[in-house]
């Protein structure tokens, strides 16, 4: 154990002083210092031999006596060397308070004084804040160093450095509490009451009876400024009589760089546009929006999802061309096809289960590539055509024979003039004319009973 002496403000010829120990044997010699430097005196046992790297956190120059041997080392900045490679062993030194002499025994006998009286200092160890107890002002002695009073500040202390086992116990079921002036104290938990107001917080802080907040409580001075925000704020939570009053027929609104105020009603006109927006904001001339007046260029991208639109609200009427894309379509699985059944439904079909489209009786095959969809022979009735529907783009040259035709369906305003020709008409036999007889039948008719007609 490495006890620590008194620090002393040395001149620089201490060290010179120890090498004369080293190298000389000789009868007791006063040295006179010349030059001053800061040295500490070290002993004990810890250093044995030169090289020793401990005790650490010397200065250049200290010097350390080990107390069994008497050997001086000093501090050569990384280890504690010999002063000489003399043999020469000190065998005891000694200080004499009353005319700073440091005397030095050596092992054969002779003996080195050194004057200490032009040193600064008292050699006393002093502090403000550590107790200082045992020999305070030998200069070898035993000292006791302890933490003054308030000595550790809070500056002293490392964060987490106070565990709970460094405080000292209040005794039983106490709280550790500061009093309304600040004061720390340990109170009585069955006393906590007194920390809580039972006003706006109630109860003991147990868990019979835990603190609680009392409803009503948190009043408008409990409230920091803008404290309530809008996340605060339960839907419909501000009724008309929770908005400050603007004054007397005023109307609260945003302004074009979104500043909330009120406006004066009559001057509210020029809040809407009065075309896409018409009207004063009055009882008789309500704001409406003007039919037809909320046009592409009003909607933002995304702006029209399912719930704003009601159930069928959009028509065909209602949707640009091209307008609905593959995107737009709820995809209904892998290897679908969407169509409409017989009744006209549109549904989502599986793709090999497609024959279940055709009739098969006018349409077959099930619109594979190996059985494609077509329509039958004699499959296209009366019935399957629209009025109007057949035009002559649909028609192939000699596509239309008689056994196409039906009875009366040829209509004069079906004929277009110049179409039907004499190759076009079948021949009713030799000698004979067309007409329609006096009820309108059409017929041939033998040229020779023409007569007949007129």
């Amino acid at each position: 154990m490495t006890n620590l002496s008194k620090v002393y403000t040395m001149r620089k010829g201490i060290l010179l002083i120890i090498f004369l120990i080293s190298g000389f044997a000789m009868a007791q010699t006063t040295v006179n210092l010349e030059d001053q430097c800061n040295c500490e005196v070290l002993s004990g046992t810890l250093v044995t031999a030169p090289g020793t790297t401990t005790p650490t956190g010397a200065d250049v120059g200290d010097i350390y006596v080990n107390t069994n041997t008497g050997t001086i080392y000093f501090w050569d900045g990384g280890s504690w060397e010999l002063t000489s490679t003399d043999s020469q062993q000190l065998q005891v030194f000694s200080f004499n308070p009353a005319n700073n002499q440091l005397t030095l025994t050596l092992e054969n006998g002779g003996t080195f004084n050194a004057d200490l009286s032009s040193l600064t200092g008292d050699g006393n160890i002093t502090s403000t804040t550590i107790d200082v107890s045992g020999d305070v002002n030998a200069l070898l002695g035993d000292v006791v160093l302890e933490i003054g009073d308030d000595a550790v500040t809070n500056a002293k202390l490392a964060d987490d450095a106070v565990q709970t086992e460094n405080i000292l116990s209040g005794g039983v079921d106490q709280v550790l509490v500061t009093d309304a002036v600040g004061t720390v104290v340990w109170v009585n938990r069955s006393s906590f009451t007194a920390i809580a107001d039972q006003i706006s917080i109630t109860g003991v802080g147990t868990v019979a009876d835990p603190f609680k907040v009392e409803d009503l409580s948190i009043v408008t001075s409990k409230l920091g400024d803008d404290a309530v925000t809008n996340a605060k704020l339960a839907d419909d939570a501000v009724q008309t009589e929770n908005i400050l009053s603007g004054g007397n027929d005023k109307v609260l609104v945003t302004d074009a760089v979104g500043t909330v105020a009120w406006v004066d009603k009559s001057s509210f006109d020029a809040i809407a546009d009065q075309v896409t927006i018409t009207g004063v904001g009055t009882t008789l001339d309500p704001f409406k929006v003007e039919d037809l007046s909320i046009v592409t260029a009003k909607l933002a991208d995304g702006a029209v999802t399912t719930v704003k639109l009601g159930d069928d609200a959009v028509t065909n009427a209602k949707l640009a061309d091209n307008a609905v894309q593959t995107e737009n379509i709820l995809s209904g699985g892998n290897d679908k096809v969407l169509v409409t059944d017989a009744v006209g439904t549109v549904a989502w079909v599986d793709k090999s289960s497609f024959d279940a489209i055709a009739d098969q009786v006018t349409i077959t095959g099930v619109g594979t590539t190996l059985d494609p969809f077509k329509v039958e022979d004699l499959s296209i009735v009366t019935a399957k055509l629209a009025d109007g529907a057949v035009t002559t783009v649909k028609l192939g040259d000699d596509a239309v024979t008689n056994a196409k035709l039906a009875d009366d369906a040829v209509q004069t305003e079906n004929i277009l003039n110049g179409t039907i020709l004499t190759e076009d008409i079948s021949s009713g036999g030799n000698d004979k004319v067309l007409v329609t007889d006096a009820v309108g039948t059409v017929a041939w008719v033998d040229k020779s009973s023409f007569d007949a007609i007129a």
